[in-house]
């Protein structure tokens, strides 16, 4: 605990942090889906192609902030779990279920902006019947916030108001977290009238400084402690982004692949062609037309598999995202252009509002 708290202890009584322990029931999930028919022929196609998923990336920061969140989360009354929604199973990590154990946790999907709502529906109900407490969040959107604090203050239900809650978030690298963070304090400056209100007032508890952003997963790392609330007092341990360790069975691969098509795992850790031709099989098969109309590609009228082949099928969908005609040839450098583009426009909507994650399994 000594780790993070000088960055807040000057804010509140040194005696507060001795928080009894709180044992709560939780109902955990299966966090490596089984494999649908639709996995086992992508399997096949990536060993068709020759694109195998050997996954090993534990940075040490990872390994150090481990075994600090074990020693410090014994002080924590509840967790805050950020997963991304459009691989709400995918991104739940094994590593954080050994260590969060019967505490009570707040799920948090972030990115619900990039998934449809009949999936929000089916995903707050999927969530709903495991018995964990649920937010849809877009950590760019501050309405979506001001609907997650309320539930927080919820879950700290504190016995005395002026003894502060403690609370761990944590997450896999790269789902949104140190933007949630930053949302979370900028809506804590708000509701005290702003970002530059002068002097500090007696007894106003400033939220620290931003998380630090990035593109790529792996920014944060180190603890940190900040306030969401103020009335009643709550404060959240912030976490690096901790990967799971191992990728064996070929359930994990396809997970594997999943975060790295997300931007949870770094691209050239699989390589961008790998996850291309992954999500251009999982997109038609689960959508057909309607992805290549997303795309703005005429329409198909063959599947992805039979006279077309998956790999010419994803050489269209190359030579249209980098504005090639069809009879154009493509060179190493062009596919390897064209599959880092396909991802960026995923990753950010472009093409449609997706799940890579089947919950009907579940």
């Amino acid at each position: 605990m000594a780790r993070f708290l000088p960055r807040i202890r000057g804010h509140i009584p040194r005696f507060c942090f001795r928080i009894p322990r709180i044992a709560r029931p939780m109902c955990t999930e299966s966090v490596s889906p089984p494999l649908t028919p639709a996995d086992e022929r992508a399997l096949k196609i990536l060993d068709e192609f020759d694109h195998h998923c050997h996954i090993n990336w534990y940075p040490g920061h990872m390994a150090k902030a481990l075994r600090l969140l074990r020693e410090n989360l014994s002080s924590a009354q509840f967790i805050v779990e950020v997963r991304d929604a459009r691989i709400p199973i995918s991104s739940a990590n094994p590593e954080l279920d050994n260590v969060i154990k019967n505490k009570r946790r707040l799920i948090v999907f972030n990115k619900a902006d990039l998934i449809s709502n009949d999936d929000r529906q089916k995903l707050k109900k999927w969530a709903g019947v495991r018995g964990h407490d649920v937010a849809m969040t877009n950590a760019l959107d501050q309405r979506s916030i001001r609907k997650v604090v309320p539930i927080i203050q919820k879950l700290a239900k504190p016995k005395y108001k002026s003894i502060p809650t403690l609370a761990a978030i944590i997450g896999f690298p790269n789902v949104g977290k140190s933007s949630l963070i930053n949302s979370f304090r900028q809506h804590t400056r708000q509701r005290k009238g702003g970002k530059n209100s002068g002097r500090k007032k007696h007894g106003e508890v400033r939220g620290g400084g931003a998380a630090q952003t990035g593109a790529n997963p792996g920014v944060t790392r180190h603890l940190q402690g900040f306030m969401v609330s103020e009335s009643p007092p709550v404060f959240l341990i912030d976490t690096p982004g901790i990967m799971a360790k191992n990728f064996k069975t070929p359930s994990e691969n396809l997970k594997g692949i999943r975060l790295a098509v997300t931007g949870c795992i770094k691209d050239h850790l699989i390589g961008p062609e790998t996850l291309a031709l992954y999500l251009h099989f999982h997109l038609f098969n689960q959508f057909g037309n309607g992805y290549f109309e997303a795309l703005g590609m005429e329409r198909e009228s063959r599947g992805i598999t039979g006279e077309i082949p998956v790999q010419s099928s994803l050489e269209q969908v190359f030579k249209h995202v980098l504005g090639h005609g069809s009879s154009s040839e493509l060179s190493d450098g062009d596919r390897a252009r064209a599959a880092n583009k396909f991802l960026q426009l995923f990753r950010q909507g472009q093409i449609g509002r997706y799940m890579l994650d089947c919950l009907e399994e579940f």
